[in-house]
């Protein structure tokens, strides 16, 4: 049995040029008033196969059209393929918006049952050569062509054609024609597949290989011819086998703190074809899961497989850890005397990611400030931990004094220069508060004044050293157990 193929009859659309609302003969009007061209509405171009073609419009209520009865059915599920030529007229008797044209099949005269083909809307004035396949999905005794206007389109909008030409309609080969990507040097994969198969086939690929589906090649484009062997029918088609196009990229987490172990890579991969599989440095187990979890710090190789052999690499992973956090100093004051109970940390740290928090449980637990005050003696343990929880621990003993809680103002001072009681101030064994200290001469005036006990007179006012003798004095201060206190006298200044 061979291919079928039907014969339109009169298919150059010969008739008499210039007829107005007619179709040429053996063909028949299905809508409205097609023309016989060129001759009608100034539309003068020639024909492009003998001496007459059909103009036809299609506006948002009319659809203009010519049919025929074939002389033989289009067979359902068969493919079938059809050439003519196509034309645009800007102007027919209408400003034509667009070209357009449709293919339909029926079973009654006049009846569009099914759309087998509809083209791109064009604006080309030339002949151009269009080929048309369709599946008709039932059997059809007639086939109408028509101008073919977008559904949706503006209502001003028109669309039309000029048509001439036409081929037999011939049955053909339905080809479904695919690929796999090529990687590592020729492993791609054309395949050709029959979709209509109502008959046994033969293939010959241009690489001399016979079968349906091509395997180890290289990127690039391959012809395949396809023939049907009882029916004599034959096609081609070209297959892209494209390079591999698999990638990745990954997302880090690096670790919370140092010496840990919960660093992540997720890898996100892409191209090539599903499924992926991901090994992780020289692992040569492969994985589904694409995020690799409590990681150390350190240097990592992600190799990504598709399911068709290709692979990519991401090298050069550097999974990063924090510096380790460390204390770098401890800084105590003593207690100034036996009870005052105001000594006193400061704890000095690196390392970490910063903010970090110190604590000393049973006085303060982690605050922001590094500073620890009215601390008794005894043994502390410490901490530090940064934004992550990293934690540094230690321990630090504060020594008891012995010494009585008490502040001395002595009677005389002697600023010479000679590096010996050269400044009169309080000596101060306590943890006071609110201190201070005013010098007056004997006439009462007010030479110098402290509120620091660390900062006592030189002898001088106004940068002016004063003359030996006697001068007042009065300091007041808040003693370490909360009573104010106040010493006042007679100092002498001696040269």
């Amino acid at each position: 049995m061979s291919a079928q193929t039907i014969s339109l009859k009169n298919p150059s659309l010969e008739g008499t040029a210039g007829l107005e609302k007619a179709a040429p003969p053996e063909w028949s009007i299905v809508e409205e008033t097609p023309d016989i061209q060129p001759g009608v509405y100034g539309i003068t171009m020639s024909a492009s196969a003998g001496n007459t073609y059909v103009g036809m419009v299609a506006t948002t209520y009319i659809q203009e059209g010519i049919t025929q009865l074939l002389s033989h059915p289009l067979d359902s599920g068969k493919s079938y393929s059809l050439s003519f030529d196509l034309a645009y007229a800007a102007n027919y008797s209408w400003a034509i918006t667009y070209g357009g044209f449709a293919i339909y099949g029926g079973n009654e005269f006049g009846k569009r049952e099914e759309l087998l083909w509809i083209s791109d809307n064009f604006t080309h004035t030339d002949w151009k050569q269009y080929q048309a396949v369709f599946t008709p999905s039932q059997a059809y005794n007639y086939i109408i062509f028509s101008a073919y206007k977008q559904p949706g389109d503006s209502i001003k909008n028109i669309a039309g054609v000029l048509v001439d030409n036409f081929s037999s309609i011939r049955e053909v080969i339905q080809l479904a024609l695919s690929s796999e990507n090529s990687c590592n040097g020729a492993n791609g994969v054309a395949v050709a597949k029959v979709m209509n198969a109502d008959d046994d086939y033969s293939y010959l690929w241009s690489t001399g290989d016979t079968s349906s589906k091509v395997v180890g090649l290289k990127n690039g484009v391959y012809q395949v011819t396809v023939r049907g062997l009882r029916k004599k029918t034959t096609t081609y088609g070209k297959v892209k086998v494209k390079a591999s196009e698999l990638s990745g990229t990954v997302n880090l987490t690096p670790l919370s703190c140092n010496g840990a172990k919960n660093g992540i890579i997720h890898v996100a991969a892409r191209g090539g074809i599903l499924p992926y599989a991901y090994y992780l440095n020289d692992a040569e187990t492969a994985r589904a899961d694409s995020i690799f979890a409590q990681l150390s710090a350190g240097k990592y190789e992600v190799k990504v497989m598709d399911a068709g052999g290709c692979t990519a690499v991401i090298d050069k992973i550097n999974l990063q850890e924090p510096e380790a956090l460390v204390v770098t100093k401890l800084d105590v004051t003593p207690e100034t005397c036996a009870g005052a109970q105001d000594s006193r940390l400061v704890i000095g740290a690196k390392g970490g990611v910063v903010p970090y928090k110190y604590s000393v449980p049973g006085y303060a637990r982690f605050q922001s400030d590094s500073v620890f005050t009215k601390l008794s003696p005894g043994h502390y343990v410490y901490s530090v931990v940064d934004k992550h929880q990293c934690e540094v621990t230690g321990d630090i003993e504060i020594n008891k004094d012995g010494r009585g809680c008490s502040v001395f103002v002595p009677t005389a001072f002697s600023p010479n220069g000679d590096g010996v009681n050269d400044v009169f101030r309080a000596v101060v064994h306590d943890y006071i508060t609110n201190f201070s200290m005013v010098i007056f001469n004997r006439w009462g005036q007010r030479l110098f004044e402290s509120r620091n006990p660390d900062i006592g007179w030189n002898g001088t006012f106004k940068d002016i050293y004063l003359d030996p003798g006697g001068y007042l004095y009065v300091v007041t201060y808040t003693d370490s157990k909360g009573q104010d206190r106040k010493h006042q006298g007679t100092l002498v200044l001696v040269r």
